[in-house]
């Protein structure tokens, strides 16, 4: 009888209290291998239920880091913030770990909007290194983030400040560190891409304020179209680093740059200090942007130009990236639907 109470008693303390040592141990076991193959949505649930359900199992700590990097890779950004603030909270003085959690934490902040918290952690990472030469690899990367959080907040110039700043570390870093982070490579010819679309847009003339003459417009397309030419080769810069992630955004982001061009080229704003009546907007607007398309197109036709030279050249895993831009462009403006 008393066997049977204490059986008893046992079952119910387990039922209370921790789940068995062999039941955590497997959860934990399955939840690496899931993250460890990119299995990361079934990695995130298995390491949720292990940090809410057993916080003290005795990895709980790695346990945080790796819930909020799933989650960062699944791109929930604002889900990752907390746990990943958590690991690096719990990273003792002077961790080797530190700066890593940091940049990982800094890469929540932007994907989730908060970039005046990037900006901080930015700093205080930098702050960190001592020396800064030390450690280009991290400066580096703590540069790209934050002309980001810096994009983010249109800050242009300062991202420029720092995307040059992150290019000089980066030269620091040796041969060998370079060829093992390609996906950094792409992110700095990603980031000055970017950067660059930014500025192009800054030459629509139907942008708020303006009001431009027929031939400003004119003038405003041809600086459009030469920038974008520009930005073609950052393009180029970051599918040569052959980071697939990266070249991949910048496919997308050129292509949409191109697609605002392709729709302010078709829509040319009135002209100042006249009153059209309908009909007269209307034919103004049809002749201008009839000259309008033809110029534009020109443009965009050097462009492919440019780029379909350099196919032979490009990186092989990267020519499929190349043709779909390519592809968009065949009518001169891209997918303007």
């Amino acid at each position: 009888m008393a066997a049977k109470e204490r059986k008893a008693d046992s079952s119910a303390a387990t039922a209370r209290g921790p789940a068995p040592v062999s039941e955590v141990a497997i959860l934990w076991k399955d939840a690496r291998e899931a993250f460890g193959v990119g299995a990361y949505a079934e990695a995130a649930d298995k390491l949720a239920r292990l940090v809410d359900r057993h916080p003290g199992f005795g990895h709980d700590v790695e346990a945080r880091g790796l819930l909020g990097e799933s989650l960062l890779r699944l791109a929930r950004f604002e889900d990752a913030v907390k746990p990943l603030r958590a690991y690096l909270d719990a990273q003792p003085r002077g961790s080797a770990e530190t700066p890593r959690a940091r940049l990982t934490l800094i890469r929540a902040y932007v994907g989730a909007g908060k970039f005046s918290e990037a900006l901080l952690l930015v700093r205080e990472t930098l702050d960190a290194l001592q020396p800064r030469n030390a450690s280009p690899e991290i400066s580096t990367e703590a540069l790209v983030l934050q002309a980001k959080a810096n994009l983010g907040l249109k800050r242009d110039i300062r991202a420029e400040r720092s995307l040059s700043s992150a290019r000089r570390d980066w030269e620091r870093l040796t041969p060998e560190a370079r060829a093992v982070r390609s996906d950094l490579a792409g992110e700095l010819g990603w980031t000055g891409l970017e950067i660059r679309l930014r500025r192009c847009r800054g030459e629509d003339p139907a942008a708020p304020g303006k009001k431009p003459t027929e031939a400003e417009v004119l003038a405003a397309h041809d600086r459009w179209g030469l920038c974008l030419k520009e930005a073609a080769l950052d393009f180029r810069a970051t599918l040569e680093t052959d980071s697939e992630v990266w070249g991949e955004e910048a496919t997308e982001s050129l292509a949409q740059g191109f697609r605002f061009f392709g729709l302010s080229c078709s829509n040319p704003p009135l002209p100042a200090g006249k009153k059209l009546s309908p009909e007269q907007a209307l034919r103004y607007r049809e002749e201008l942007s009839g000259e309008l398309r033809r110029r534009c197109g020109l443009k965009v036709e050097e462009t492919r130009g440019l780029l379909t030279a350099w196919k032979k050249d490009a990186p092989p895993a990267r020519l499929e990236q190349l043709n779909e831009l390519l592809g968009k462009l065949k009518d001169g403006y891209g997918d303007t639907d």
